[in-house]
């Protein structure tokens, strides 16, 4: 008979392991790469852009060594998004204009630009002939 000792940062399955993994917003948002701990020392683990919160993901053969010598088992490591309590006035600014409105990511093409100014040297020159009577 062999006793197994408690760890606090796993849950068990069987041979399974699951641990959870606090992401702040901008992880998850934007992606990243976390440290995850094992019973062989810390992993690290990619985490995609738009990872939504209680997404698990599977790090195969990192649970217990199997009772009977068959394998491992697996550590879920499930993802949750940490929300801060109190957020500054900085923080509400920028997430208020998060994301950034399509109209000031365009930019011009340069056809479209060089198009725009001689449209705009017609008009100049059309409104400067007004009040003048041309005659030839």
């Amino acid at each position: 008979m062999f006793e197994v000792e408690e760890d606090p940062r796993f849950e068990r399955d069987g041979d399974d392991l699951y641990t959870d993994i606090a992401l702040t917003y901008a992880q998850a948002a934007l992606g990243a790469t976390v440290k995850v701990p094992t019973l062989e020392g810390d992993v690290e683990l990619k985490i995609d852009a738009g990872t939504q919160p209680g997404t698990v993901k599977v790090l195969r053969g990192k649970g217990v060594q199997n009772v009977h010598g068959r394998g491992k088992g697996d550590l879920g490591v499930r993802l949750t998004v940490a929300v801060p309590r109190k957020v500054s006035g900085e923080h509400k600014k920028r997430s208020s204009r998060w994301p950034p409105s399509k109209a000031k990511r365009r930019r011009a093409s340069p056809t479209t630009a060089s198009s725009a100014s001689a449209g705009a040297k017609k008009r100049s020159a059309a409104s400067s002939d007004r009040g003048r009577s041309l005659v030839s």
